[in-house]
């Protein structure tokens, strides 16, 4: 009978047949499923923030958006940046830094959101940041853990999830990394 050892680190398992010197490693599809729930995760801060600031989604997403291209930058053609598909802009008619804190805590914060057999947490201080790009705005940068939810955290492993938000003028722009 062969020996299986199940090895697990971030982003990939590896099945090792222990069999003389034959290794084979197989890589999961983690790295992708973890890209869904952060794009699951931002999407529901982006509607959390539309019914509490009152703003309005903005589509389709400008490729220059000033916000954007603080915390979802892509190369686009001739290396120039451009704002990548994946992030989500909003307006909104006034500066929504305290009231984007209050929003985000109250969803999400204490208790946590719990997602049909999941449990969705705020971790972490919640603090504005000034990029060092010349000042073109604030970032704010929120990390979640996502993991089982039966009445309590199990013991399986939890999953990192980070979204930023950064607003420039009365743009406010979501993406997850």
């Amino acid at each position: 009978m062969k020996l299986f050892r199940i090895l697990k680190s971030t982003g990939i398992v590896c099945v090792v047949v222990l069999r003389g010197s034959n290794c084979y490693a197989v890589q999961s599809a983690t790295p992708a499923a973890a890209g869904w729930v952060n794009m699951q995760v931002r999407d529901l801060v982006v509607d959390t923030l539309l019914r509490g600031l009152g703003g309005e989604e903005v589509g389709p997403l400008p490729k220059r958006s000033a916000a954007c291209l603080l915390i979802a930058p892509i190369q686009g053609e001739h290396g120039s940046l451009v704002v990548a598909p994946t992030a989500r802009l909003m307006t909104v008619a006034y500066d929504a830094q305290e009231d984007v804190l209050k929003e985000l805590t109250v969803k999400f914060g204490g208790s946590g959101l719990k997602i049909k057999d999941q449990l969705l947490l705020l971790t972490g201080e919640l603090t504005w940041m000034n990029q060092q790009k010349g000042g073109e705005g604030p970032v704010l940068t929120v990390n979640f853990q996502r993991g089982p939810f039966k009445g309590f955290f199990t013991g399986a492993p939890r999953v990192p999830v980070v979204v930023k938000i950064a607003q420039v003028g009365s743009e406010l722009c979501v993406a997850a990394p």
